[in-house]
């Protein structure tokens, strides 16, 4: 029989979701005794989880890795892409250093060579008795020492090369075509015609294109100046290809150039080795004057 003492259920709260049911002393309905009760009069505290919980452990959605994943897939492309720019970029970089300190060799050889020795204006006369006919600019060099040695740099177009040829001996090249393309290579020469010849000078009027000469003695052992014309082309009447008034004799003479002999080198070239896309042209220029003086 079941006692008075009925049957209650007491919430001492709820702690993490869980909930408390305590039961009193006395009788089941079954005839079985209950158990003692606890401080509060009712059976030992028994712990259900609670239906009403949260997640029960920590993780990811599939839709949260795909993010991931993307925005780790984009990351990669852009590194690889930079990675991949810097390693072109260093690598026209050593092309062009490379290919600039050949051709750096290659102008000072030349610098060197037209320091130490004179221009050959003979090389570039049509005919003997003509003057030199330098039209700038000149695709030869041509070069002579104090020993009688001629030296002529030019370029070889049909293998973009740098070659010297010695005493009209046989060329050989200062560059290579497979690391670099030489593309120009000229040469400005100043002044057009020796300012150490005695050419075009005269003893009489006849010796002369305009038929005046400063001194009209067969016999004298001096030389004078043929007189020109600065109206006209200095080419039709000096020798020299140069009319400049003589303040001493206040006249137009023909008189050798008052400059000491020089030559501007101009290079254009490209890196071997590259693609064609990837080429650039680069030009280099120098002046240099010989240091040769004969006056």
């Amino acid at each position: 029989m079941i006692t008075d003492n009925k049957l209650r259920i007491t919430n001492n709260g709820f702690a993490r979701g869980s909930t408390q049911h305590h039961f009193s002393g006395g009788w089941l309905s079954n005839g079985t005794k209950k158990h003692k009760s606890d401080a509060h009069g009712g059976l030992p505290s028994t712990t259900f989880p609670s239906s009403t919980s949260g997640k029960s452990g920590a993780g990811f959605t599939l839709l949260e890795i795909l993010v991931v994943l993307g925005i780790f897939s984009v990351l990669a492309i852009v590194i690889v892409d930079v990675f991949l720019l810097a390693l072109h970029s260093q690598r026209q970089a050593s092309f062009r250093q490379e290919t600039v300190a050949n051709l750096r060799y290659v102008m000072e050889t030349i610098s060197r060579q037209t320091r130490m020795a004179e221009i050959d204006y003979d090389y570039y006369r049509p005919v003997s008795n003509q003057p030199p006919a330098i039209t700038n600019p000149e695709d030869r060099l041509a070069l002579r020492d104090q020993d009688g040695n001629s030296f002529v740099y030019f370029l070889d177009s049909a293998k973009r090369e740098i070659k010297l040829s010695v005493n009209d001996g046989q060329a050989s090249p200062l560059t290579a075509a497979n690391d670099v393309e030489v593309i120009q290579l000229l040469f400005y020469i100043d002044p057009i015609t020796s300012p150490f010849s005695n050419e075009g000078r005269c003893n009489v009027d006849s010796d002369c294109y305009s038929g005046d000469c400063t001194i009209n003695d067969p016999a004298s052992e001096q030389v004078g100046y043929c007189v020109c014309d600065p109206a006209l082309s200095a080419d039709n009447q000096c020798f020299t290809r140069n009319c400049s008034f003589e303040e001493n004799l206040q006249e137009n003479l023909c008189l050798p150039f008052d400059v000491q002999p020089r030559v501007t080198v101009v290079l254009g070239f490209q890196s071997a080795g590259v693609k064609p896309e990837e080429r650039k042209t680069i030009y280099l220029q120098t002046t240099v004057s010989s240091r040769v003086y004969k006056r």
